[in-house]
């Protein structure tokens, strides 16, 4: 009986870590990184904002040599934009949650 008992919780308890498992929500990583800004910049830094379906998830400063990886952005239509330098859109989704922007000197790279 005592080990009827036993098996029974070990399976609620198992069936409940699964559950919580399944019901965890996907989401995506943007990658930022700076390599050089080009000559007319006229700064040491940009501000990069991050939005999802219009709604601001992220804000960001980086300046030349700096990178960031963000983890845990909501999947959905992505904005990057890096305020007074240049912009993209696309949508991460669970089968393309990646997005990327790279800023030179010969202007800004996004990718997946």
């Amino acid at each position: 009986m005592q080990r009827l008992l036993a098996s029974g919780t070990l399976a609620l308890v198992t069936g409940l870590a699964l559950a919580g498992c399944a019901a965890e929500v996907p989401t995506g990583t943007v990658t930022l990184q700076v390599s050089e800004f080009a000559a007319d910049h006229g700064s040491d830094s940009v501000e990069i904002a991050l939005s999802v379906g219009g709604e601001e998830v992220e804000l960001v400063e980086l300046g030349e040599g700096d990178g960031r990886v963000i983890e845990d952005v909501p999947l959905g239509w992505l904005k990057i934009d890096a305020l007074d330098y240049c912009s993209g859109e696309a949508e991460l989704t669970a089968g393309a949650p990646a997005m990327s922007l790279v800023i030179s000197a010969e202007g800004c790279t996004f990718g997946d």
